[in-house]
């Protein structure tokens, strides 16, 4: 998700891979999130969201989050189907 890094190194983040698996989305899905760190449904069409009350460092808009994955699938089929090597290569790429 091309955008998501971005948005992400335009706030300063240096290693945005890094920072969103391993500060972000591991605490969220293993249920230990970090009380600066926060998701909410809706917002601005960006993946960040402001705090208005300056408590968290980052909260993350979910409705924009999805909406960015389902944008990378489609372009991924677009590419799978117009390159042949891709198409026929599909799992030796993805299980590298």
């Amino acid at each position: 998700m091309p955008d998501l890094d971005c948005e992400l190194k335009a706030t300063g983040i240096i290693d945005p891979h890094a920072w969103f698996y391993g500060k972000f989305r591991s605490a969220f899905v293993h249920g230990y999130p970090k009380p600066w760190y926060a998701w909410k449904r809706g917002g601005s069409g960006k993946y960040l969201l402001k705090d208005k009350h300056k408590k968290k460092a980052a909260i993350l808009n979910i409705d924009e989050f999805v909406a960015g994955f389902e944008r990378g699938i489609e372009k991924f089929k677009e590419s799978a189907v117009t390159d042949p090597d891709l198409e026929i290569n599909f799992i030796p790429y993805i299980t590298k």
